[in-house]
C-alpha cells in the first residue's frame, strides 16, 4: 500500500508540474503576441506620419518651384550686360510678392517635415529658408532691384537647394516605402505566430485532457484494485474458516479415517469448484444451473445420467454460489451413500421456479431403496439446515417418504444478496474499505455449532 501511495503521490506531483509548465508556455506565448502586436502597431503610425509628409511635401515642393519660375520671368538682361528688374516698372513689388510667397511656402514645408522626426531635414531646410528670407529683404528694399544677376544667383541658390530637398524627400519617401514593407512583414509574422500559436496550444490541450483521462483511469484502476485485494483476503479468510470447521466436523462424526478423507475431500472439491467458476466471472456471481452442474458433474457424466437438472435462470451471488453448491454437494453425498443413487435404478429430479421474488428449489429422489426417517441426523444434513438458515437465510424442509427423500429449499432472492454480506466486491465501486472477514467465518461456526447438537449463535 506503501507503493502505492508514492506512485499515487509521484502521478500527482508530474500532474502539477505538467500544468504549471504548459501555463508558462501559455503566458510566454501571450506575452510574445502582445509585443508584436505593439511594434506593428508602432510601424503603422510611422507609416501614416511618413505618407501624410510625402504628400504635404510634394504639394509644397511644386509650389516652391512655380514660384521660382514666376521670378525668373520677372528678371530680364540686357544684351549689353545692364540688367533691369524686369520689363514691368513695378519688378520690385512682384518679386517682394514672389520672395513673400516663397518664404510662406519654405515655412509651410518646414513646419510639415516636422511631422517626419529626421534630423538629417533641418539643415538644408534652414538654409533654404535663410537663403529665400535674404532675397526677400533686399528687394523689398530696393537694394537688388538694379543687380539682375544677383537675383538670378540668389533665385539658383535657391532652385539648387529646392534640388537638394528633393533628394532627402525622395530618400524620406523610400523610407517610407520601406517602412511600410517592414510594418506588411511584421504583419505576416504577427499572423503567422498567431497561427503557429495556436497551433502549438492544440496538442498542449490534447495532451492535458490525456493526462486528466489517464490520472481518472488510473484512480479508478487503483481503487478496484484494492477493493479486489481486500475482497482477496476476505475471501481466503473465510474459505480457511470453512476448511477447518468442515474437517473439525468432519473429524467428530468420521468413525475411520477412510471414512473422513473422502468425506472431507468431497467437500473442498465443492468449494473448489465453486471458486474456479467465480473467479472466471471476476466474483460477479454464478447461474443456478452452472452451479449445480458443477457440483453434481461426476452424476451428471454417468450412462444414462443419474441425476437431472431443470429450472428457469437464477443468478446467484457470489457469496449465496458457495453455500448453495456445498448444499447440493450433501444431498448428493446423502443420495450416493442412502438414498435414490445408492441403487442402479434410482433417479434424482433437481428442478427450481420462482415466484415472487423466491426460488423455489426440489430435490426428489426416486427408485431407491424404502426411506424412513432417522432417528439421529447427521453432519451432512445438519449442514444443509445449517447453510439454508444462517448464510441463506432460506427456509429448507426434508421430507423422508418412504419412496424418496424430498427436500425443498426457499431462497428469497431480494434478500439473499444482503443476507450474506450485501453485494459482491467485484461491482462495488463506491466503498473502498473491506467488509469485516468474521462474517463468514462466524456463520460456520454457527453450522458448527449446530452440527455438534449445541445452540447456535443468533447473528
Amino acid at each position: 500500500m506503501d507503493l502505492a501511495n508514492r506512485l499515487d503521490a509521484a502521478s500527482r506531483s508530474i500532474a502539477v508540474w505538467t500544468l504549471a509548465i504548459i501555463g508558462l508556455i501559455i503566458a510566454v506565448s501571450i506575452t510574445i503576441l502582445l509585443l508584436l502586436a505593439r511594434s506593428h502597431g508602432q510601424l503603422l503610425r510611422s507609416a501614416e506620419i511618413a505618407g501624410d509628409y510625402h504628400l504635404a511635401s510634394t504639394v509644397r515642393a511644386a509650389t516652391i518651384e512655380r514660384h521660382l519660375r514666376k521670378a525668373e520671368r520677372q528678371v530680364k538682361r540686357r544684351p549689353d550686360g545692364t540688367t533691369l528688374a524686369g520689363t514691368d516698372p513695378r519688378g520690385a513689388p512682384v518679386l517682394s510678392r514672389i520672395v513673400y510667397l516663397l518664404e510662406h511656402e519654405m515655412n509651410a514645408l518646414a513646419e510639415s517635415q516636422r511631422l517626419y522626426a529626421d534630423p538629417s531635414f533641418d539643415a538644408p531646410l534652414r538654409r533654404l529658408y535663410v537663403q529665400c528670407d535674404r532675397l526677400a529683404h533686399e528687394v523689398a528694399t530696393h537694394r537688388a532691384t538694379n543687380d539682375a544677376e544677383m537675383i538670378v544667383a540668389r533665385l539658383d541658390s535657391i532652385r539648387l537647394r529646392l534640388g537638394q530637398f528633393r533628394g532627402l524627400h525622395w530618400n524620406a519617401y523610400l523610407a517610407h516605402d520601406s517602412s511600410a514593407a517592414r510594418a506588411a512583414g511584421w504583419r505576416r509574422f504577427s499572423l503567422l505566430s498567431i497561427i503557429v500559436a495556436a497551433a502549438g496550444l492544440i496538442p498542449i490541450v490534447i495532451a492535458t485532457r490525456q493526462i486528466i483521462a489517464t490520472m481518472r483511469e488510473r484512480q479508478v484502476t487503483d481503487r478496484r484494485r484494492r477493493l479486489l485485494q481486500a475482497e482477496l483476503d476476505h475471501r481466503v479468510k473465510n474459505n480457511l474458516a470453512a476448511v477447518l470447521s468442515l474437517s473439525s466436523q468432519t473429524v467428530r462424526t468420521s468413525s475411520s479415517l477412510h471414512e473422513f478423507d473422502e468425506a472431507f475431500t468431497g467437500r473442498i472439491v465443492a468449494m473448489a469448484r465453486t471458486h474456479e467458476a467465480l473467479a472466471r466471472t471476476t466474483w460477479s456471481g454464478i447461474d443456478l444451473a452452472r452451479a449445480a452442474s458443477l457440483t453434481l458433474a461426476s452424476h451428471l457424466d454417468a450412462v444414462p445420467p443419474r441425476i437431472t437438472i431443470e429450472g428457469a435462470s437464477v443468478s446467484l451471488p457470489a457469496r449465496a454460489a458457495m453455500p448453495m453448491c456445498l448444499v447440493l454437494h450433501e444431498l448428493a453425498t446423502n443420495a450416493v451413500k442412502h438414498g435414490a443413487i445408492a441403487v442402479p435404478g434410482g433417479r434424482v429430479s433437481v428442478s427450481w421456479e420462482t415466484h415472487e421474488g423466491i426460488v423455489h428449489l426440489s430435490w426428489v429422489e426416486q427408485g431407491g431403496p424404502a426411506v424412513s426417517e432417522p432417528r439421529t441426523f447427521g453432519l451432512g444434513t445438519q449442514l444443509i439446515e445449517g447453510f439454508v438458515r444462517h448464510e441463506l437465510r432460506g427456509e429448507v424442509a426434508i421430507d423422508y417418504r418412504p419412496e424418496g427423500l424430498v427436500c425443498r429449499i426457499a431462497l428469497p432472492l431480494t434478500t439473499t444478496a444482503a443476507s450474506v454480506g450485501g453485494s459482491d466486491a467485484a461491482t462495488q465501486t463506491e466503498s473502498t474499505e473491506p467488509r469485516p472477514s468474521a462474517l463468514k467465518a462466524d456463520a460456520f461456526l454457527e453450522i458448527s455449532e449446530v452440527a455438534a447438537g449445541r445452540p447456535g449463535r443468533v447473528a
